[in-house]
């Protein structure tokens, strides 16, 4: 994956973040619940983070991994990621948040790479990691803005949005074309994106359910359901990524995986996010950061290539 493309989702999603910002007041939540939801993120991206390196661990050159019990432990630190995200997603906007839990998981699977899997490091991974904690520590400042209600009785019905049909729609468009020009392994991390993305639209749908103490009617159960396919599919196809390079993938998938549930999120729920010079130099730290961890895992992977015979 050329830097080039990386910095381009690294500035479509800070444009997303600008894009769903409201110059008009909002409800603010208080500053502890702000540094509380950011604290559950950084905890699910490091589960993540060490979810992907278990399971790479466990199933890398294996056809059937799932028989690995180490691949099992990997699934369940996602689990427990996905729950503290949970905790957090029906509060605040995901332009916020999802930021935030890719740049932990990508320093996460970093520092991983290097001490367990003995890949090489490098100083334009080291500042972007400190450019990214530094990034998050920020945001953790800033006034986080409103996550618009999501009732799980009118799931489906939002998927007939037309402004989420024109993004569904571009997204779907990305993943047809890089099928046919890039590699498989950037084909996966790019599908499991966007599985991630729809499980994320059907985890606040569900979060929001079960705090608001709402009825768990067929709607409850089919959101669920869909929830568990799209994660079953992620695992498969990350898994099929991951099998490559651990740096690589723990570089580009994060990044993937904020884009796109950030495009989809804003698009279907419509958050509102006040803007400021705070929150900007907070955005613009991350994902600078973001963006230098992900071209260190690309540049890593072809200084692997030309070394090799």
């Amino acid at each position: 994956m050329s830097a080039a493309r990386l910095y381009w989702l690294s500035l479509l999603s800070l444009a997303e973040a600008i894009s769903i910002a409201k110059s008009e007041e909002v409800h603010q939540h208080p500053r502890l619940e702000g540094w509380l939801a950011v604290a559950a993120a950084c905890v699910s991206g490091s589960l993540h983070g060490v979810g992907m390196a278990l399971r790479k661990w466990g199933g890398t050159g294996k056809v059937v991994y799932w028989r690995a019990w180490r691949w099992w432990l990997g699934a369940a630190a996602d689990f427990v990621g996905g729950i503290f995200f949970m905790t957090c997603v029906s509060f605040f906007p995901a332009a916020v948040l999802l930021p935030v839990v890719a740049v932990v998981q990508m320093g996460t699977g970093y520092v991983m790479g290097v001490v367990l899997f003995g890949e090489s490091t490098t100083r334009r991974g080291s500042l972007g990691l400190a450019c990214a904690l530094l990034g998050v520590a920020a945001l953790s400042q800033q006034d986080l803005g409103l996550a618009k209600p999501a009732a799980v009785r009118d799931f489906f019905a939002l998927w007939g949005r037309l402004t989420f049909l024109a993004v569904n729609g571009c997204l779907v468009t990305v993943l047809v074309v890089v099928g046919t020009l890039a590699d498989r392994s950037m084909l996966f991390v790019l599908i499991s994106g966007y599985l991630d993305g729809v499980q994320f639209l059907a985890t606040r749908a569900l979060a929001t359910s079960l705090i608001e103490g709402q009825t768990l009617g067929c709607h409850f159960w089919a959101v669920l359901a869909l929830k568990t396919t799209c994660i079953v599919l992620c695992l498969h196809t990350l898994q099929l990524a991951l099998s490559e390079n651990l740096s690589r993938v723990a570089a580009a998938y994060p990044l993937v995986a904020s884009v796109m549930p950030c495009m989809l999120g804003a698009a279907f729920f419509g958050d509102t996010l006040p803007l400021s010079r705070g929150l900007g130099c907070a955005f613009l730290c991350t994902l600078l950061g973001v963006a230098l961890l992900s071209e260190r895992g690309a540049c890593q992977e072809d200084s692997a290539s030309a070394e090799s015979p």
